[in-house]
């Protein structure tokens, strides 16, 4: 039986430490546990960052499409209408 080539044995090699190294790092994970503060929730102040980012793109949007309102009054301009006898409805 021919021996295993050089390439083969370093493969291996490093094989074996990637699944020693995934190994460690789950061990590890189940003694320290997940910090709170990783959670995916947003912070509330990211949140109203975004919130901001959303109305601006909004107004640049409504003034880029000739829609009017104003924030703190109700929209009025396109209204979405349903024809009743399907589906599909249109905007006026």
């Amino acid at each position: 039986m021919d021996p295993l080539p050089h390439a083969a044995i370093v493969f291996l090699i490093i094989l074996g430490v990637a699944i020693a190294v995934a190994i460690s790092y789950g061990i590890w994970s189940l003694i320290h546990g997940r910090d709170p503060e990783d959670s995916l929730e947003p912070t509330q102040d990211q949140a109203v960052y975004m919130r901001e980012v959303r109305l601006r793109n909004h107004d640049w949007m409504a003034q880029t499409y000739g829609y009017r309102y104003e924030r703190g009054v109700p929209a009025q301009g396109l209204a979405y209408q349903s024809s009743g006898r399907s589906s599909k409805g249109s905007y006026v």
